[in-house]
């Protein structure tokens, strides 16, 4: 039987784990969400297969759009980028950030 209560500090988790790396924290139902820290840009624009939801914890960063325009997300905001979106984040220098999935 598992447990009826799963905790995790995530800033704390940000601060253990490298860069560019997410870590699986918790999962919700279908939803994982990973702990990431990002540093600086991501090396590439990119596609994903499902829907991601940024949610910054700490810092802020830019979130590049392929073609169309940089959305700005600060501490305590939350983004989705939609499956199939060509995009590449950018830590505004760094940004720990709850990733849903």
């Amino acid at each position: 039987m598992a447990a009826p209560l799963d905790l995790v500090h995530l800033p704390a988790l940000a601060r253990s784990i490298p860069a560019w790396q997410p870590h699986a924290a918790l999962t919700v139902n279908q939803a994982t969400l990973r702990v990431v820290r990002f540093e600086g840009p991501f090396r590439e624009l990119h596609t994903h297969d499902a829907d991601e939801c940024y949610v910054v914890l700490e810092g802020e960063l830019l979130v590049e759009i392929d073609g169309g325009e940089s959305i700005h997300v600060a501490k305590g905001d939350a983004c989705v980028v939609r499956a199939g979106t060509r995009h590449r984040p950018r830590a505004l220098p760094h940004a720990s950030v709850l990733l849903v999935t």
